[in-house]
């Protein structure tokens, strides 16, 4: 066989890999909660939050027994925040993740699991059937570009108690004693030169040695 050959043979295959161990940080499909009933939680979810929240938009904000979050920044300054214990024990919240259409940017979704699982709120992470972000966008009639709305709110609570016994608890264990640290970031203020120092081809400059 010649080179030639050999070549045209070796580039209609390339390299690629494969993890051979479990690994939790390449298996995103794990870190989803699976859903049971979830057409029954998504029907729940579309009657009892969204048109209902649809239904208080001349409400002033402040007044609304129902509140719902869509920007992506709120949301997440929202659950690095530390809580209280009695907010930890008494107040439930939802976070909706439309994380199956393809609308929605992957890459903007893909920390939302650790950083539900890590959250200290009382939050229950449920992700959404595929075409839910359209159906979403038209009963909330705004624009939901995460993909994400967070839910809270008095009027929720038995509704949030329900709908988390139907989503299964998330299992990070790598997670379980471990704790983010806000990272500081430093710049050291040096010189250098503008111009790197130019040497003679084929000459090596010897420094003189030092005498004692």
């Amino acid at each position: 066989m010649s080179l030639k050959n050999l070549d045209r043979q070796l580039a209609q295959r390339r390299q690629t890999y494969r993890a051979v161990l479990d690994n939790p940080f390449t298996n995103e499909g794990c870190l989803w909660p699976h859903v049971n009933d979830q057409q029954h939680v998504w029907e729940l979810i579309q009657t009892s939050i969204l048109s209902r929240y649809s239904a208080l938009a001349k409400v002033p904000v402040h007044e609304r027994p129902l509140l719902i979050i869509t920007d992506f920044n709120e949301i997440v300054s929202h659950l690095q925040k530390g809580g209280t214990t009695d907010e930890l024990n008494e107040e439930k919240e939802l976070l909706l993740v439309c994380h199956k259409d393809q609308d929605v940017p992957a890459v903007t979704l893909q920390q939302v699991p650790l950083l539900v699982y890590m959250s200290q709120k009382n939050v229950t992470l449920v992700p959404l059937p595929k075409g839910a972000f359209p159906k979403s966008q038209r009963l909330l009639q705004q624009p939901l570009d995460s993909g994400l709305m967070l839910v809270r709110g008095p009027e929720i609570q038995s509704l949030a108690s329900q709908i988390a016994a139907k989503v299964d608890k998330s299992r990070l264990p790598w997670l379980d004693r471990l704790r983010f640290e806000p990272t500081a970031l430093k710049l050291l203020k040096t010189s250098a030169p503008l111009k790197k120092p130019m040497e003679k081809a084929g000459k090596k400059v010897v420094k003189p040695a030092r005498q004692t």
